[in-house]
């Protein structure tokens, strides 16, 4: 049987992991972690830091908002709002990474190209959700795989200097990027139990 046509088929929601109670509850604690993160960065940390964070932020929240639509038959209106913050996100992480190059501060220029990296293969997944099991579905979460642990092997290292705060803003993003994946999960494996019957 084929797979259904994303964005104009309606598929029915996931009843995986992501569609439960103690799920959304996780979430809701997760994400009100980044909030407090967050203003506590945004009381310590450096212009720089101030101005990446809230960028991915924006992403974030575009990412939830495009997690929460998957399979949902759309008219384009439902993405203009996501898109703006996806966008203007994009463009305050952007600009910090060229500060991160021009300062010379490599560290902080890997975490944020291994993000970036990170970002543009979840777009990607939110935006054309792959065959579930097929061999470029495989390929990309290989590759997303080994840019997640990048970005733990950074947060590590920054554990290791005693960058308490660094090492725990990683690891609390690395864990609502998590949400999102595993929303997009439950959603091609959705598919693919649909295709089955």
């Amino acid at each position: 049987m084929s797979q259904p046509n994303i964005g104009t088929d309606i598929v029915a929601p996931p009843a995986g992991i992501s569609s439960g109670r103690g799920f959304t509850l996780f979430k809701g604690l997760v994400y009100t972690l980044l909030v407090i993160n967050a203003g506590l960065l945004y009381a310590m940390a450096s212009w720089r830091e101030v101005t990446e964070q809230t960028g991915w932020l924006m992403i974030l929240a575009a990412f939830e908002w495009n997690s929460r639509g998957l399979g949902h038959r759309s008219d384009g209106r439902r993405h203009h709002v996501p898109v703006t913050l996806e966008l203007v996100g994009y463009a305050l992480a952007l600009f910090c990474w060229g500060a991160y190059a021009m300062a010379g501060e490599w560290q902080d220029l890997a975490n944020a190209t291994l993000w970036l990296l990170i970002a543009a293969a979840l777009a990607y997944d939110l935006h054309v959700p792959g065959r579930y099991g097929s061999w470029a579905w495989r390929l990309r979460n290989a590759t997303k795989a080994g840019l997640y642990l990048g970005v733990a092997g950074i947060a590590l290292g920054w554990g290791l200097d005693g960058e308490w705060l660094e090492l725990w803003d990683a690891m609390l993003w690395l864990v609502c990027f998590f949400v999102i994946e595993l929303k997009i999960f439950d959603f091609e494996n959705g598919l693919r139990l649909k295709t089955r019957r």
